[in-house]
């Protein structure tokens, strides 16, 4: 397991890595166009607009996942649905994002009320794992359960229908049994959620099914 530090920096370089794409673009368009705006034409300021969109919903989504819990508000639970859409929009390839079904907002109030802002991190956390894990993502269910005893969350990747279905066996393992995993940038995330899913009082499990990986974790309420 890292020690935090290691971790911090594991964790700068997976953000920087996530940026890099839409950003690195904008400045391309950019480039292309010069000095003189007149010359731009429709494709190049699509391009402009697309990876600017993308580089903007990235943003959104990984300052929930990695930001402060000050990040969530009670007011803006109603809008992690759209963030989550826009943010698997950003990521999606040539399939498209795979559908989503969103957990209801009763349940996420009752999860942030029971448990804290942090549990919504580990949520959005746990939906860049699944999505990580099974990179042919078809469908994704987000669900949550929280009661005064305990809170459960559970994030599940479907395959397409069709087709091989590839599975980031690195992940589980990192999540199964974070001290037997060597950090790196691949590895980080998921022990970042582990830790995460510690500070909060519970546990974070990950585990693949003909063609489909969930992620689940149980945690307990604040006295």
């Amino acid at each position: 397991m890292a020690d935090t530090t290691q971790l911090a920096q594991l964790i700068a370089t997976r953000l920087c890595h996530d940026l890099a794409g839409p950003i690195g673009a904008v400045a391309a368009g950019v480039e292309l166009v010069g000095d003189d705006i007149s010359s731009m034409d429709t494709e190049t300021l699509d391009l402009i607009g697309a990876s600017s969109a993308a580089a903007t919903h990235k943003l959104k989504f990984l300052r929930i996942a990695f930001g402060t819990a000050a990040a969530v508000s009670p007011a803006s639970l109603g809008e992690l649905e759209n963030v989550t859409r826009k943010y698997l929009e950003s990521i999606a390839g040539q399939s498209g994002p795979p559908e989503l079904m969103w957990a209801t907002s009763d349940h996420l109030v009752q999860l942030q009320d029971g448990v804290g802002a942090g549990a919504i991190q580990l949520l959005f956390n746990m939906i860049i794992l699944t999505v990580e894990g099974m990179p042919k993502c078809g469908a994704l269910t987000v669900a949550v359960e929280a009661s005064a005893a305990q809170a459960h969350i559970a994030v599940t990747a479907r395959g397409p229908k069709d087709g091989a279905v590839t599975v980031r066996a690195d992940i589980i393992d990192a999540i199964t049994d974070p001290s037997a995993v060597l950090p790196s940038a691949r590895t980080a995330q998921a022990l970042y959620a582990v830790a995460l899913a510690h500070e909060l009082g519970g546990a974070l499990s990950m585990a693949a099914q003909d063609n489909e990986i969930s992620a689940t974790a149980t945690l307990r309420p604040r006295p």
